[in-house]
């Protein structure tokens, strides 16, 4: 489970609409269908092994409670980046009509890549296209990785 660590807030203004390159060897691709749910799950514990604060391993129950059931989510607003499986996956939550970034995950051997820029890149994209012009994002103070990721990519506390 998540240590109840202080939580950082980002969020970023898309002033222009975003451009989505090619990342050599990537493709992108929607939530399909149940099949997808293991392949999540086992990504969601490689990427998360050694962070501080941990996150538990999940199971197909809080993927649910996570996903499936909430009001916001949609199949077309989450996304993964396949190379070889599953290397990274994002997911775009809509909290009222405020455009969410939910569970960025980018498998371990695959950081540094571009695929966590590529996932960004893509979600932004369809948040342009579908009329949104702000994003937010939360993350937990720990986890200085994903600070630095944010701000490079455009977000601010």
């Amino acid at each position: 489970m998540i240590s109840r660590l202080p939580v950082v807030h980002f969020s970023r203004e898309l002033l222009c609409q975003p451009v989505v390159e090619d990342l050599a060897g990537v493709r992108i691709r929607n939530y399909a269908g149940e099949q997808d749910v293991d392949a999540w799950l086992d990504l969601h514990k490689r990427a998360f092994a050694s962070q501080f604060p941990a996150v538990r391993t999940w199971t197909r129950g809080d993927f649910e409670a996570e996903f499936a059931r909430k009001p916001w989510w949609s199949p077309d607003r989450m996304w993964f980046a396949e190379a070889e499986g599953i290397v990274g996956s994002v997911t775009l939550a809509l909290r009222g009509r405020r455009p969410v970034v939910h569970w960025l995950m980018v498998a371990p051997e695959w950081r540094r890549h571009g695929v966590g820029r590529f996932l960004m890149a893509n979600l932004e994209a369809a948040c342009w296209r579908a009329g949104h012009r702000e994003l937010s994002l939360e993350t937990h103070v720990g986890w200085t990785a994903a600070e630095a990721f944010y701000r490079a990519v455009g977000y601010e506390p």
